[in-house]
């Protein structure tokens, strides 16, 4: 399920931030609401509740994406991969049928790198990934 990111999930994302060793001191958690300067901000959550908390972002024809997963401890990489996997056709759907050339993200981490390129996801440069759609 998707909803707007909202004040009330503050709280939540600032506890998720401070466990992520990648986003700690690097992202407020106020970048995360829907609303702000962004294509879309919004949370993926399943019948448990959230399981992370997603931004996109033009950059010239592609859609960049950021995500503040929830901590394994909370959440679980199993359940993490799930979800992913059910609502990232809808996102990259939503994406391409805006005119988008694909969708783009930076990590370092190489169990998200390869679970990416199962979804198509191409080393693209510097730190950089990307999915072009169509091919």
């Amino acid at each position: 399920m998707f909803t707007p990111t909202v004040i009330t999930d503050l709280d939540q994302i600032r506890d998720w931030i401070s466990e992520d060793l990648d986003h700690r001191d690097r992202i407020p958690a106020e970048w995360w609401l829907t609303g702000q300067d962004c294509l879309a901000a919004f949370c993926v959550s399943d019948n448990k509740g959230p399981v992370a908390f997603f931004r996109l972002d033009k950059e010239d024809d592609l859609a960049r994406i950021h995500i503040q997963f929830g901590p394994e401890s909370e959440v679980g990489r199993l359940r993490t991969a799930k979800t992913l996997l059910k609502v990232f056709p809808c996102i990259t759907g939503l994406m391409e049928t805006n005119g988008f050339k694909g969708i783009v993200f930076e990590s370092t981490n190489s169990a998200l790198i390869k679970f990416f390129d199962k979804l198509g996801f191409k080393s693209y440069k510097d730190n950089d990934y990307l999915l072009l759609f169509g091919g």
